[in-house]
């Protein structure tokens, strides 16, 4: 069985806290629920055009969820925000905890 990709289950998610399918396409500007389906359904990914948008709509989905192969390419600004951070946990890694003393 093949395994669902994670933007699959990303796109339900920030479709689900969005308030569902109608309420996605009307944030988006189409008239009805059948424009976005194939995405909010976890079917197709999100247009990045769109991706913006959904993340200040859903409350916990981000653009990197939406889009986990190319975010960095789509958006540099966040790769650079997500250095420091990357950093903070690798370091956090390095260190011994009590069991290893």
């Amino acid at each position: 069985m093949l395994k669902e990709p994670t933007w699959a289950a990303a796109n339900r998610k920030a479709t689900e806290e969005i308030g569902g399918h109608a309420a996605v396409a009307r944030h988006l500007g189409f008239p009805d629920r059948r424009n976005v389906f194939p995405w909010t359904s976890g079917k197709r990914i999100f247009p990045e055009v769109y991706c913006f948008r959904i993340e200040r709509a859903a409350k916990t989905v981000t653009r990197r969820d939406l889009r986990p192969d190319d975010w960095h390419l789509i958006w540099p600004e966040l790769a650079d925000q997500a250095a420091p951070v990357a950093a903070r946990e690798s370091s956090q890694s390095l260190k011994p905890t009590p069991a290893d003393a």
